[in-house]
């Protein structure tokens, strides 16, 4: 910093994040810019949620580790303990079961009397605005947001038609990046039309 000469530098970026970038990016949360500079090659993990078959080998593998390095070995789980702990959200992820794994084995708690393990529900984007009390009519806010999104539902899939589904021109046309608009397509639920198969004889 602060030089007047040019340095060579042989540099290698991993950046690691759980934000949707491309929502950022589309919403203007994020530089798109920097986002093309560092986006090479992605690597996309699911939260543990999403791969619950690896939630059995990780505890395991996690009590023969634990166990061995605080001499506590043949530390073992019920069976109906190891069931509560395989359905587990773990919204903290493989972290959260080596935490939660350890601190059985350093309380000595195979059965979970002392150690907390609270479920916590996933929540899915919008669905908590699709939960409203009965009798509740819904709010303006709510009324002008749906109106609106079904107004860009509809601009949106006319240019789309238009265009022949080419959304390079779609964008121009709509005056919007192109990673805007294929994160709308997808977020206002637009699916591109196949073409119809013609039979020859």
């Amino acid at each position: 910093m602060g030089g007047k000469s040019t340095l060579k530098v042989d540099v290698r970026v991993i950046a690691a994040t759980n934000q949707d970038l491309d929502r950022a990016v589309a919403t203007g949360r994020f530089r798109e810019d920097l986002y093309y500079r560092i986006n090479v090659i992605q690597i996309v993990v699911p939260p543990l949620r999403e791969r619950t078959e690896e939630i059995h080998f990780l505890i395991t593998y996690f009590i023969e580790r634990h166990s061995r390095l605080f001499g506590r070995e043949g530390f073992t789980v019920p069976p109906d303990v190891m069931e509560a702990l395989i359905k587990h959200s773990y919204p903290g992820n493989v972290r959260e079961v080596e935490n939660l794994v350890k601190r059985m084995i350093v309380l000595g708690d195979p059965s979970l009397a002392s150690t907390a393990l609270t479920v916590r529900k996933v929540e899915v984007p919008g669905a908590s605005a699709q939960r409203k009390a009965p009798g509740l009519a819904p709010s303006l806010k709510d009324v002008a947001r749906q109106a609106a999104r079904n107004a860009e539902r509809e601009a949106i899939a006319k240019v789309l038609e238009d265009t022949r589904w080419n959304r390079v021109k779609a964008a121009k046309l709509l005056r919007i990046s192109y990673r805007a608009l294929l994160y709308k397509i997808k977020d206002v639920g637009l699916d591109q039309p196949r073409p119809e198969s013609t039979l020859t004889t």
